[in-house]
C-alpha cells in the first residue's frame, strides 16, 4: 500500500513538474519573441537595418572582454560587479543617443526642406511630387524618412495615416503643426505654400534662438560635466598610486556605502545641473 501511494506522489511531482516547465517554457519563448520583434522594430525606425542578432553577438563580445578586463585590473568582486551592470546598460545608453542626434538633424533640415516643399508648391507641382522632391534633394535623415513616406503613398496607404506615422517616430510640436498644414494641403486641395514658408521661419528663428541659449549655458554645462567626472578621475588615479589603500576600500563594507553615497551625490549634483542649464524654447 506505501509503496502504492509512493508511485502517485511520484507522478503527480512529475506531472506538475513537466506542466511547470512547460508552461515557464511558452511564456519565455512568448516573452523572447516580443522583444526580440519590438527591438527590430526600433532598430528599423532609425534606419538601422543590421540583424539583431548580429549586434547581441559584438555587444556579447564587449560585454565579456570589459569585463574580464575590469576584473583583471581591479581585482574587486564590487567593482567587477558594477562594471558588468554598467556595460550591460551600455547598448540602451548607445540607442537613445543615437536616437536623440537623429532627430536632433532632423529637426535642424526642416525648415530647409519647408521653404523647398513651399517654393515647389508655389509653382505648380503636386504634393506628391514635392515630396519626392524632398526625398531626392535633402541629405539624411530628412531624407530617409520622405522616402519611406512617399514609398507608403505609392503603394497606396492613406496620406494621414503615413504621416500620422511620422509624427510618431519623431514626435514634436513643430513636426505635428506641419503634418497638419500638410494634411490640409491634401485634403482641401488649397495651396499652403504660404502656411509652410511661415513655418519655415518660424521654426528658423526658434533654432536661432535655441542655439544662442546653448552658447550662453556652455560654460555651466562644461562645469557640470567636469565636476562629475573629477572625482571619478581622482579615483582612478588613487588606485594605481596607493592600490593597497583603494582596495582594502573596495572589499570593506564601509568603502561600498561610501563608494554609493559618492555616486548617488554625483547623479544628484550632475541632474540639478542639467536640469539649470538645460532650457527649452518655446514655440
Amino acid at each position: 500500500m506505501m509503496d502504492k501511494y509512493l508511485l502517485l506522489a511520484t507522478l503527480s511531482i512529475a506531472i506538475g513538474a513537466t506542466g511547470l516547465v512547460v508552461f515557464v517554457s511558452n511564456i519565455w519563448f512568448t516573452w523572447n519573441q516580443r522583444l526580440q520583434q519590438q527591438a527590430q522594430r526600433s532598430l528599423s525606425e532609425l534606419f538601422l537595418f543590421t540583424p539583431l542578432r548580429d549586434l547581441l553577438t559584438g555587444w556579447l563580445i564587449f560585454w565579456i572582454t570589459a569585463t574580464v578586463f575590469m576584473v583583471l585590473v581591479t581585482q574587486s568582486l564590487v567593482l567587477s560587479l558594477c562594471s558588468m551592470i554598467a556595460f550591460a546598460l551600455f547598448p540602451l545608453y548607445w540607442f537613445k543617443r543615437f536616437k536623440k542626434r537623429r532627430a536632433s538633424a532632423f529637426y535642424q533640415q526642416l525648415p530647409d526642406a519647408l521653404l523647398l516643399l513651399s517654393s515647389s508648391l508655389r509653382s505648380g507641382s503636386p504634393l506628391l511630387s514635392s515630396l519626392q522632391l524632398l526625398a531626392r534633394e535633402m541629405p539624411a535623415p530628412l531624407s530617409q524618412e520622405f522616402t519611406l513616406l512617399v514609398r507608403r503613398l505609392r503603394l497606396g496607404e492613406p496620406f494621414s495615416a503615413t504621416l500620422d506615422e511620422l509624427l510618431q517616430r519623431l514626435p514634436s510640436v513643430d513636426l505635428e503643426r506641419v503634418v497638419i498644414a500638410l494634411k490640409l494641403a491634401h485634403e482641401s486641395g488649397g495651396q499652403q505654400a504660404d502656411l509652410l514658408e511661415q513655418l519655415s521661419l518660424t521654426m528658423r528663428s526658434k533654432q536661432q534662438l535655441q542655439q544662442r541659449v546653448v552658447a550662453l549655458t556652455s560654460q555651466g554645462r562644461l562645469q557640470g560635466k567636469v565636476m562629475t567626472a573629477l572625482p571619478l578621475l581622482m579615483a582612478i588615479a588613487l588606485w594605481f598610486m596607493e592600490k593597497p589603500t583603494m582596495q582594502a576600500l573596495a572589499v570593506h563594507p564601509l568603502g561600498w556605502i561610501s563608494a554609493a553615497v559618492l555616486l548617488v551625490l554625483l547623479a544628484a549634483g550632475y541632474w540639478v545641473v542639467h536640469k539649470l542649464v538645460h532650457i527649452e524654447v518655446p514655440l
